[in-house]
């Protein structure tokens, strides 16, 4: 059974708002700090996820997404809360609902609550769980159904696609698991964890789907480490 969801008709304002213009998806690997953003990309639509707070780019997202952890990190939800606060021009979601099999039962994924949500101004999200139902492939009518899940970067990926942007920039997309973040460790190539590869599996399948339902749609990685040869390379070093 495919669990459908009642929770995201509030994202039916956002199909198209963005057709045809350029978005830069800003994510925590090591190689962000080789990003020197190309001329062409200055008016591009910026979106950022976790702890992407730590960047100076933070104070220039247009949209942010975050939820896991926030209310078992301390540290990771006070700094949620002040970028809440200091970028007010910044959409959040939040993956608030934990994730749900087919049949709809929830799987106990997902820390952020709603009530938390709502207090920072962050529009909640259900984020299916991968293999389990919803989840099992990248989504297009994301007003419907649950986001594909598994990093919060592909959550990311489908809200842009679903808002009509052409081409999306990855920086810092680098496959590395959860605790390794450009501030706190370098880059490695040679990341195999379980987490790595399902990241990698799940990008892999990027292409086909942007085929087969946005075939006009290019996908760009800047600097690229794990993702390297996946989409088109672009280097800014």
């Amino acid at each position: 059974m495919t669990y459908t969801t009642k929770r995201h008709s509030f994202l039916k304002d956002y199909q198209d708002i963005h057709l045809g213009n350029q978005a830069i998806l800003f994510c925590t690997g090591p190689s962000i700090l080789d990003y020197k953003e190309p001329k062409f990309l200055k008016t591009a639509i910026k979106v950022g996820v976790n702890k992407i707070y730590n960047h100076p780019i933070s104070n220039e997202l247009n949209y942010y997404f975050f939820g896991s952890h926030y209310h078992i990190d301390a540290d990771h939800k006070k700094s949620v809360d002040k970028l809440s606060k200091d970028n007010k021009n910044m959409i959040m979601f939040s993956s608030t609902f934990t994730a749900k099999f087919g049949d709809g039962r929830e799987t106990g994924l997902g820390n952020i609550n709603f009530e938390s949500a709502l207090k920072i101004n962050a529009l909640p999200i259900e984020i299916g769980s991968p293999g389990s139902g919803p989840g099992l492939g990248w989504v297009k009518d994301i007003h419907m159904y649950p986001f594909f899940g598994g990093t919060i970067a592909f959550p990311a990926i489908q809200f842009l696609l679903y808002t009509g942007i052409k081409e999306i920039y990855l920086v810092g997309c680098d496959l590395g698991n959860s605790n390794r973040h450009f501030y706190n460790s370098k880059n490695s190539t040679l990341q195999n964890d379980h987490a790595s590869s399902f990241y990698k599996n799940g990008w892999s399948t990027l292409n086909e789907f942007i085929k087969n339902n946005y075939k006009d749609v290019k996908i760009y990685s800047i600097n690229p480490v794990g993702l390297k040869g996946m989409f088109e390379d672009v280097y800014t070093r």
